[in-house]
């Protein structure tokens, strides 16, 4: 599962990794860069988080995920219009079931964005979903607005709960759609933690 992670990622890893191969700090690189440390930060412990086994999920309660959305955005499926924005998630978890066949729903936000040249993307995706045992399923929509406009994001993630009882999730939209104010394909990478 984790190949198409990184599939599916390499234009979002490549720009987040530039500001660790040009030696820049987060205070000398404005918000976004700050927003890509911290972002890949949490990315690196995520990935590098056991995937969850589902007799260690839990069944009952809720709990609140934060973290980010990072997400990379083809214009008019045009390779050479291509915009980054990272954003604050938030992910509450409405646990249910028994040991071992734990499922319950998903309810969050993504916002607060900020793109690659430190100007504010204004705009709220709603994050709706369910999971079962360890894995989770889910739709990413709303609208957002950029440099050409207001534009509508929509796109389906999926992903997983990491460590030993939970503590993170990380989840991928792959090829999201945008329509409005303009065109094109995206995709996200969502990570958060309790």
């Amino acid at each position: 599962m984790e190949r198409k992670y990184l599939k599916s990622l390499t234009p979002l890893l490549a720009t987040c990794a530039l500001s660790a191969c040009l030696g820049l700090t987060g205070d000398e690189q404005g918000a976004y860069g700050a927003n890509a440390d911290a972002s890949n930060a949490l990315s690196n412990t995520t990935f590098d988080a056991v995937e969850t086994d589902p007799t260690r999920m839990p069944v009952s309660g809720s709990a609140t995920y934060t973290g980010y959305f990072s997400a990379n955005a083809d214009l008019d499926n045009d390779s050479e219009d291509f915009i980054s924005i990272i954003g604050d998630a938030e992910l509450t978890v409405n646990f249910s079931g028994t040991s071992g066949a734990s499922a319950g729903t998903l309810t969050g936000t993504a916002d607060n964005f900020v793109g690659e040249d430190d100007a504010p993307v204004t705009g709220t995706l709603t994050l709706a979903g369910t999971y079962a045992d360890a894995e989770l399923t889910g739709t990413v929509t709303g609208d957002i607005e950029i440099e050409e406009g207001t534009v509508t994001a929509e796109g389906g993630f999926d992903g997983t709960f990491r460590g030993e009882d939970a503590e993170f999730f990380r989840a991928n939209v792959r090829t999201g759609t945008l329509s409005g104010a303009d065109t094109g394909r995206w995709n996200a990478l969502i990570t958060g933690q309790r």
